[in-house]
């Protein structure tokens, strides 16, 4: 058969079983469902409740009665020789098939197989475009992308699926904003409209609903070695830590009797006897901080959960000791902003000492967790936590036992064990009783702390 009577057997074999798709069209996808799974033709096809039309092409195309209404019950291998006796038998049942669907058809591992070319290709070129100007956290993130691996591998995975070219252009976009951090200099810290402008053009081009701003997220916490963020807060903290600011003003904390040192020099942040709050903008530009008061060249800081414990703890200083400068206190008004992290990071960085004092309730002891697990035991300290300031101070208040079982999850489980002994303890009490125990009931005991450890600092 020459070339031009195969194209034009094709075209009538196209015509023809379009023209009767009634009849033909359950049988051809039948069909091609079995050659895209198996890779072949074979096996049995069940077409429920043959229509009239599909009964008359059976009947005619196999030899064999087919009733309308009945399900039909047919091997692929007889379908193959019933085309062998009609007029389109030089035409194989795949080329057939190809025609009536209007596409070229590959099996499943086929398709599989060309999809892992196309992607490798896909990574081998974006890793030669990223290598013209090296940046080995980039790449190091790009060849885990290309393994399925890392932090987003699987909405990379879906984006590339979707649309491979935006893909691409999205992840140089992300490796050039990862250049300008990693060009940095340590402490400095750029805001993330700013890195966005000067990368993309856009203010809002890393905007973190915006595929490209999770990209971006993804990239970094890669370079962090964390896992994606659960809330806000963390998304925030985890820029913070790649030196982006999301917020750098609405995110505060107040402080007493801290000094801060900064590029000019040693300077107070406001008046020795004076609280004052700083937002996260004011105090990335400190290096370090450490308290005004000190015994003994030991750098002692305070810090408590709760405002009202924050404050009656200085009237009762400025009542007592009017001339003096304020203790060095930190106030977080609740669960940690990222203001008090980043001013808690800089007191560890002066090497101070952090005594924190929270409520024993499950989200106190979890915030407690939290300081100790970031800064260890070199620089926080768990105060008034032991098991008698418990017991002696109970107090008759319901929790709700869904709360009290968050915390019971994370006493038992097994990343506990490295807390101190003393803490655990405590919790286990807590856990038994299934009563809190609040800052403010501790009141006298914490102020005394304070007075006895600066007491060669006063004047009685």
């Amino acid at each position: 058969m020459t070339k031009n009577e195969d194209r034009q057997l094709r075209h009538q074999a196209d015509s023809y079983f379009r023209s009767r798709s009634q009849g033909y069209d359950r049988l051809f996808k039948g069909l091609l469902r079995k050659y895209r799974s198996l890779g072949h033709f074979g096996g049995k096809l069940t077409l429920p409740r043959l229509s009239l039309e599909e009964a008359d092409v059976l009947t005619g195309l196999l030899n064999k009665r087919f009733d309308p209404g009945s399900d039909g019950i047919i091997r692929v291998s007889d379908v193959e020789s019933g085309f062998a006796k009609t007029k389109y038998a030089q035409l194989d049942l795949l080329s057939i098939l190809e025609g009536y669907f209007g596409e070229p058809i590959v099996s499943k591992k086929e398709e599989q197989l060309l999809q892992e070319r196309e992607w490798d290709l896909f990574w081998a070129d974006l890793l030669e475009t990223v290598a013209e100007e090296p940046c080995s956290k980039a790449q190091g993130w790009i060849q885990a992308l290309a393994k399925h691996q890392g932090t987003g591998a699987l909405a990379v995975s879906q984006w590339w699926s979707a649309s491979a070219e935006e893909l691409r252009e999205a992840l140089l976009t992300v490796v050039r904003a990862v250049r300008h951090l990693d060009r940095m200099a340590d402490g400095e810290y750029i805001r993330l409209a700013v890195l966005a402008t000067q990368v993309t053009g856009n203010p809002h081009g890393f905007d973190m609903q915006t595929q490209l701003g999770k990209l971006l997220l993804y990239a970094i916490c890669y370079i962090l070695e964390k896992v994606g963020p659960s809330n806000a807060e963390e998304m925030t903290q985890i820029l913070y830590e790649c030196q982006i600011l999301r917020d750098d003003l609405s995110s505060q904390v107040a402080i007493s009797g801290i000094v801060g040192q900064n590029t000019r020099g040693r300077g107070y942040l406001g008046s020795e006897k004076e609280v004052y709050g700083l937002p996260l903008r004011t105090v990335v530009k400190y290096a370090g901080f450490e308290p005004y008061l000190m015994e003994g060249g030991v750098k002692r800081v305070w810090i408590v959960e709760n405002p009202a414990v924050f404050s009656s703890i200085l009237d009762r200083w400025e009542h007592d000791y009017p001339e003096e400068a304020l203790p060095p206190l930190v106030c977080s008004s609740g669960q940690f902003s990222l203001a008090v992290l980043a001013l808690c990071d800089r007191l560890a960085a002066a090497g101070c000492q952090m005594f924190y004092s929270g409520d024993y309730d499950p989200e106190g002891f979890q915030m407690a967790i939290r300081l100790w697990r970031r800064y260890g035991d070199e620089h926080v300290a768990f105060w008034r936590y032991q098991e008698e300031d418990y017991t002696s101070k109970v107090q008759e208040i319901p929790i709700e036992e869904r709360r009290w079982n968050q915390l019971r999850k994370l006493v038992e489980d097994e990343g506990s064990r490295d807390l101190p002994a003393d803490l655990v303890k405590t919790m286990q009490t807590a856990l038994r009783e299934l009563k809190p125990v609040y800052q403010e009931a501790l009141l006298d005991k914490l102020y005394l702390d304070i007075k006895t450890a600066l007491q060669a600092r006063i004047v009685e």
